[in-house]
């Protein structure tokens, strides 16, 4: 999960997992090759807001014996 705070707001904004760029809305991310790269818009929203701040939440998946 990608949470995106704009400067001033008290509750982030959620961004939400799309399976690839194809598939990107202003509010979205996508994983590729094991990085977070946040959609075009959502992209353009962040940087727009030096003072915002971006937090990303994630697990591991675990270790599968071999």
């Amino acid at each position: 999960m990608v949470e995106f705070t704009p400067t001033g707001q008290m509750n982030p904004l959620l961004l939400g997992k799309v399976p690839s760029v194809d598939q990107c809305d202003s509010m979205s991310f996508y994983v590729e090759n094991g990085k977070v790269i946040l959609c075009p818009d959502a992209c353009d929203l962040a940087q727009d807001d030096k003072d915002a701040t971006l937090k990303v939440e994630f697990t591991c998946d675990p270790l599968m014996p071999l």
